[in-house]
């Protein structure tokens, strides 16, 4: 099924980088660090399930679609995307709106 990649995410904490928007006049922008319990493994999981959970509501399943869309141009997401059948999803998504940009 969809979402089911078997094994559970792994508990080891990563960085991630986030763009936050400066509030000086110049507009700069500055990047901070943030340190998350949640793997990217489970992240992933969590948006398919979602996902799915709303697949017949285009708004929030654009959104998902986009986040996942927006994790695949990251070579090292790849194999977890493949795990949890995400170019299922995109199908499944794309076939119930087929009008939509997803």
């Amino acid at each position: 099924n969809i979402g089911e990649g078997g094994g559970g995410g792994g508990g080891e904490e990563e960085g991630r980088s986030v763009v936050i928007p400066s509030s000086s006049s110049n507009n700069v922008l500055t990047v901070t660090e943030i340190k998350s319990k949640v793997s990217m493994e489970e992240m992933i999981c969590k948006i398919v399930k979602t996902t799915l959970k709303f697949i017949n509501d285009k708004y929030v399943t654009a959104r998902g679609c986009m986040v996942l869309y927006n994790l695949s141009l990251d070579s090292n997401n790849q194999s977890l995307l493949i795990k949890y059948k995400v170019s299922e999803l995109l199908n499944k998504a794309s076939s119930l709106h087929p009008n939509d940009d997803m």
